[in-house]
């Protein structure tokens, strides 16, 4: 029962962490060293936001679809179900943060 708690604390709270601080170097990266991305500092306070609040939904709802799919198909099926929302969960949030930054979704599948 330990092992779940540590497991679910390092899920939910550490790795948005992580994912912040990667985001946060990289947008440092491009905007100081190499110069490349003109962002302003509120547009990455924007994408960290957006990054940490699409990555606290989507793991919530895909667990929730998957448990109510568990009870009424079975495993395997809510495996899938659950699978197929957190990719499809990723696309959608990696669309919006490319929008805050100014990158059009039309533009992309031209």
């Amino acid at each position: 029962m330990l092992q779940m708690s540590i497991k679910g604390y390092l899920r939910h709270f550490i790795t948005p962490i992580l994912i912040a601080v990667v985001v946060l170097s990289l947008v440092y990266i491009s905007i100081f060293v190499l110069k490349v991305v003109p962002l302003k500092y509120t547009e990455a306070v924007y994408v960290v936001i957006t990054l940490l609040l699409g990555y606290y939904l989507v793991s919530t709802f895909s667990n929730v679809v998957g448990k109510a799919v568990n009870k009424l198909y079975g495993p395997k099926k809510a495996s899938v179900a659950k699978t197929t929302l957190k990719y499809i969960g990723y696309i959608v949030l990696a669309f919006a943060v490319l929008r805050i930054l100014g990158v059009s979704g039309v533009a992309l599948l031209a």
